[in-house]
């Protein structure tokens, strides 16, 4: 037996109709809430044009603004929940571009820092794995990668750039080895 379905759908048009909803503001808002129990999806449809933007934002605030968290769910006895966020491919001219960058800070006061950018495997039996490659040229050349710390201003030195192997615990085994390797090419 299936139980019933709602929709809300807006009218059609040459601009088609919104639809809005809203938590109620106050000293503290309300909350707004989507649920599924097999899936929930948030998508624009499909057009000969230009697909739609889908923005997910947090306000301003005078004080400190809201965060945004996307996890997936804890499993007791299987694999946990994968996260993808993967740009669109393109047919024509070029794939999209996909941007992460922390916040910067407007602040002149010394003690004002940027914001950390922080990629982390996870810990296990054994440690997961964090690998960074760019992509092959099918009939060209293949990406690169670059790794750049950033500038100091006059007074102040640039960022470092570390790259270390991983120690051994107790001092065991040995640690783990730092490898730069440069490209075959055809002899």
């Amino acid at each position: 037996v299936k139980g019933g379905a709602i929709s809300v759908q807006a009218g059609n048009g040459a601009v088609g109709g919104a639809v809005s909803f809203a938590a109620g503001a106050g000293v503290e808002g309300g909350a707004a809430v989507i649920t599924g129990v097999s899936k929930t999806e948030i998508s624009t449809t499909s057009s000969n044009a230009a697909s739609g933007d889908i923005g997910v934002s947090t306000g301003d605030s005078l004080l400190s603004t809201g965060s945004i968290k996307m996890t997936t769910g804890e499993s007791a006895n299987e694999a946990a929940g994968g996260l993808t966020v993967a740009a669109g491919n393109s047919n024509s001219i070029k794939g999209a571009d996909i941007s992460l960058s922390a916040g910067s800070t407007t602040s002149s006061k010394e003690t004002s820092v940027g914001g950390d950018f922080i990629v982390t495997s996870g810990t296990g039996s054994t440690g997961g794995e964090l690998r960074l490659a760019a992509g092959s040229g099918t009939s060209g050349i293949g990406g690169a990668i670059s790794l750049t710390a950033g500038e100091g201003t006059i007074m102040s030195p640039g960022g470092a750039v570390t790259i270390e192997g991983g120690g051994s615990v107790g001092g065991v085994a040995s640690g783990g080895d730092v490898s730069v390797v440069g490209g075959s090419g055809l002899s």
